[in-house]
């Protein structure tokens, strides 16, 4: 329990060097995950395991295809994020207060850890033709990228406004 209270202690007082902190203790690593909001852990599964939206966690290279596919029907929002960014942290924090289900149940939301899966955004840059930013929100319909923005870019409600066109 000591170790869970230092990370939080870093959380509020250094935010800049969470990440430097779970790497010196690998008992964080192994069993916690954090996910951007200063108060939201979790258990660490492999995965990040984000709790307060409904986002679908990408993974491996082969889900864009399901994802282009998927866009078909309903549009793909992929957000980007470095975990290492407080720029990222930001830009996340802010798109997950403002996201509203009913609003935006036309819309299926993806979460890429950039730092864990590198490859992915590479692939990213590949299959969609955007250069590569982070953070970055694309909004995917039919297979191509309809929509992109980064950094302080990144608005709910451009978002909500590109995915209802």
């Amino acid at each position: 329990m000591a170790s869970i209270k230092l990370l939080v202690l870093a959380i509020f007082f250094e935010p800049k060097n969470i990440f430097g902190c779970m790497i010196h203790d690998e008992i964080l690593i192994n069993s916690w995950s954090y996910s951007s909001s200063f108060l939201n852990f979790e258990p660490y599964n492999g995965i990040n395991k984000l709790i307060e939206m409904n986002w679908e966690s990408l993974t491996k290279t082969e889900e864009l295809e399901e994802i282009k596919k998927l866009s078909a029907n309903k549009k793909v929002l992929i957000f980007k994020h470095s975990t290492r960014c407080s720029v990222s942290a930001m830009a996340y924090d802010r798109l997950k207060r403002s996201w509203n289900e009913k609003e935006m149940e036309g819309v299926t939301p993806y979460y890429l850890d950039l730092i864990r899966f590198r490859e992915i955004s590479n692939k990213i840059v590949e299959e969609f033709d955007v250069e590569h930013q982070s953070p970055q929100v694309l909004l995917i319909e039919d297979g191509k990228c309809v929509f992109h923005d980064s950094h302080f870019g990144i608005n709910y409600q451009e978002i909500k406004k590109m995915s209802a066109a």
